[in-house]
């Protein structure tokens, strides 16, 4: 066969064949987004560790005397939760972006999702998440369960510097929360097999034992939020509304725990 006719055959297989499409962009698979995810969340254990520590540093060195029913107190403890918080979140935020950068596939924007929802997709989702707040309080009353957790008041009394806290809770949480969980964790698992239920339930799950410091009551409750926020990326492939109802929820319980102690 000369070069002119296996030039020729080659040319008729591609014509039958059809344009060859170009791979799209793609996140990290599954298997990467786990173990990437959990990196993260490895992350923000230690850098958590850390602050504890120089914490507890500065106690000892201040008091000289720092006993077994202070450490206890940690865990609860509304200063220290506020600077773990404002030191590791950052920096976990900076991981995410960084281990986007190197997939070299999708932008920023488009991986973690940021994008822009209508007004009314707002006030709708808004609107269900008064809803669950609404069932999940009630649900507490009615099985004798307090509504504002005691892990939260006495975070509020112990908090210092109240606006540090409320900071942390009504913008830091919610920003790299849902950047990693509804971002970067739920689009990999997306993309896999498991599609969008199993992006909404796996991330809900390790969404909710992160607050190991409630009890098991108000975890499946987080649980349940989790589910709820999944739903809603899910449905408005936006992480800037799953931000927003984050803060909405973190702003409710604030109020709440305020409230309590004004009376």
């Amino acid at each position: 066969m000369t070069q002119n006719e296996t030039l020729a055959e080659n040319l008729i297989v591609a014509e039958v064949a059809g344009p060859v499409e170009p791979a799209r962009p793609s996140p990290w698979g599954f298997w990467a987004t786990m173990a990437f995810s959990l990196a993260v969340i490895g992350l923000f254990v230690v850098l958590s560790m850390v602050v504890t520590l120089g914490f507890i540093a500065i106690k000892y060195a201040a008091s000289q005397n720092f006993g077994e029913d202070d450490f206890m107190r940690l865990a609860t403890n509304g200063l220290l939760f506020s600077l773990a918080t404002w030191v590791s979140m950052p920096l976990c935020l900076a991981m995410v972006v960084l281990l986007v950068k190197l997939r070299r596939q999708l932008s920023v924007r488009e991986y973690l999702s940021l994008n822009q929802v209508s007004a009314k997709t707002y006030l709708a989702w808004t609107a269900i998440v008064l809803v669950f707040v609404i069932v999940s309080d009630g649900a507490s009353w009615i099985l004798g369960k307090p509504i504002v957790p005691e892990v939260m008041i006495e975070a509020y009394r112990t908090a210092v510097v109240p606006p540090l806290l409320w900071g942390a809770i009504i913008v830091a949480a919610p920003v790299f929360e849902e950047l990693f969980f509804r971002g970067f964790f739920f689009r990999g698992i997306q993309q896999s097999r498991l599609g969008n239920v199993g992006a909404v339930l796996i991330t809900s799950f390790f969404w909710s034992i992160i607050h190991m410091q409630y009890d098991l009551s108000i975890v499946v409750w987080i649980f349940l939020l989790g589910i709820l926020l999944g739903i809603a990326r899910a449905r408005s492939n936006s992480t800037y509304l799953t931000i927003a109802l984050h803060a909405l929820w973190n702003l409710i319980a604030t109020i709440q725990v305020e409230m309590y102690l004004w009376e």
